[in-house]
């Protein structure tokens, strides 16, 4: 049994007690140089392996941080679980389970063989196959929305968020494994988005550009069901939840 220190309790401890944490996780592994830059895409392999560092907000906004907490990185597949609550915002919990899947598959996160041996195609969303299959759920935004591509209304960063156009080109051109991925994948693509096209809004969203401060207020907003911790987005509570990645 885990020790009552690891089981949540739905609330953060005191907040000098989160501080001193986030501090010490910063200076504990701030020095780490384990493991290479990834290499999944070209434009990957010259990312900074030193930036580090630590976000932590909550749903008031309180934020605790240190290190390179505004120091820009793709987001890749860190976008998946904030993609998959806009889908289940749109479709619901058992319509998003009946088209994606929830279960596991106990394969590698690009697998092909998984979609091949899931019932009509069908992963979870945390996987690739899943993933693009619910990018390819999400309702695009009207025409005339205001404001940047992938997002309408408040952004859940607290601000928008543009695409990285090197590593998007990058991953465009060698994504081979998802572009198979999504053609295989027939089942998703009845509610109406070819599969060429969700394969490149997928893309997209993986090359959006985060920092470790925006991820954390990203968090916090998913958190408490969609409302933006952040004072500058008080005029706009809730509908921060209606971002969307186009």
């Amino acid at each position: 049994m885990p020790s009552s220190g690891f089981v949540s309790t739905g609330h953060l401890p005191a907040a000098p007690d989160v501080g001193a944490a986030v501090q010490e996780a910063f200076a504990r592994f701030s020095d780490a140089r384990d493991g290479e830059p990834a290499t999944v895409y070209p434009a990957l392999e010259r990312v900074d392996p030193d930036a580090f560092g630590v976000s932590l907000i909550d749903v008031h906004g309180t934020a605790w941080e240190a290190g390179d907490v505004t120091t820009p990185f793709t987001i890749m597949s860190v976008a998946k679980p904030f993609v998959f609550a806009l889908a289940v915002r749109a479709l619901g919990a058992d319509r998003l389970d009946e088209l994606v899947g929830v279960d596991a598959t106990g394969l590698p996160f690009n697998s092909l063989e998984a979609v091949e041996a899931g019932p009509d195609g069908r992963t979870n969303p945390m996987v690739n196959a899943g993933a693009i299959a619910t990018t390819a759920l999400v309702p695009a935004p009207p025409p005339t929305s205001a404001g940047p591509p992938f997002a309408t209304g408040c952004r859940r960063a607290g601000r928008p968020l543009t695409v990285d156009d090197e590593v998007y080109a990058s991953a465009s051109a060698t994504n081979d494994r998802n572009r198979a991925i999504a053609l295989a994948a027939e089942q998703p693509w009845a509610v109406g988005r070819e599969p060429d096209d969700a394969l490149d809004l997928y893309t997209r969203q993986s090359a959006l550009s985060v920092a470790a401060h925006d991820l954390a207020v990203m968090g916090a907003t998913l958190a408490d069901g969609g409302v933006n911790p952040s004072p500058a987005n008080a005029s706009c509570r809730p509908s921060c939840a209606t971002t969307s990645w186009r």
